[in-house]
Parts: C-alpha cells; structure tokens; sequence
C-alpha cells in the first residue's frame, strides 16, 4: 500500500489517496479521506490521516483480519507494532524497539483517544483496566500539562 497525492481536476484542490498494492483505491479509506476533504479539512490533516490509515490497513492484513470485526486486543498490538521501526514491521528483521518517550506520549494519546468512544471503553474487563494501569491510567492526561519530557 502507498499513499498517493491527487489534484481534483475541476478545482486543482489537493488530496490524498491510499491505493493497494493492486494501485486501486480501498474504499473504506477513501470514504473516510472523502468525508474528511468534503468537510474542508486541510491537505495536511487528510495526509497525515492517509498515511495512519495505511499503517491500520497493512497492520490488519499482515495478520489476515477484517477492518469491520478488530477487537481491542487487535488494536493494542497495532499500538505495539508502531512502536517498532518500519524496518521492522514485517517481521523479517529483527530490531530491538526503543524506549523512546515521544512513542509512549503519542501511544497514550491514540489510547485515550479509542477509549473516548464506549463501544471500546465499554469493553474493558477488569484485567485490562489493570493493564492499561501502569501506561495509561498513572500518566494522566498529556493534554492537560502532565510533563512527558
């Protein structure tokens, strides 16, 4: 999968795109990348979503799932597979993962972020609560002038 630059032909307006490796648009994305531009979003925040998108779609299908039926299980470890160097993502390469503090702010915020919706928040067992515990839940709010430095 790539993304891919587009310039709308009646206004030249920029956009983005994800295309597969068959260089065909995923329509899931391009719904959402569609909603985003049709809401006047700025190129920037559409690429920026594009490319995180990418990185969701060949998460999934690296391990052969369905964007429609992810767990929350599912999406810790795209969380932990980001945290790897894109070298690494494929699992051909083996490289030891830093423990660099701007992955745990933005790992935290992306957390918060699913959590902020019930349909996932609703589906916490008491052990993941616990889990979440020492990442999440003691680092309290990055937004709010905890200082990750």
């Amino acid at each position: 999968m790539r993304v891919q630059r587009v310039l709308m032909p009646d206004s030249e307006a920029e956009s983005w795109s994800v295309l597969g490796d068959d260089h065909v648009p995923g329509a899931p994305i391009e719904r959402y990348l569609a909603y985003l531009a049709w809401g006047e979003k700025s190129p920037n925040t559409v690429k920026a979503y594009a490319h995180d998108l990418k990185d969701w779609f060949v998460y999934l299908a690296g391990r052969g799932l369905d964007w429609q039926s992810v767990t929350l299980e599912d999406v810790t470890g795209f969380v932990g597979w980001l945290r790897l160097p894109p070298q690494a993502r494929d699992g051909k390469v083996a490289v030891l993962p830093t423990a660099d503090h701007h992955c745990a702010e933005s790992n935290t915020l992306l957390i918060q972020q699913v959590l902020a919706d019930s349909k996932w928040a609703d589906r916490l067992t008491d052990a993941d609560r616990r889990g979440l515990s020492p990442l999440f839940w003691t680092h309290g709010n990055p937004t709010a002038g905890s200082s990750w430095t």
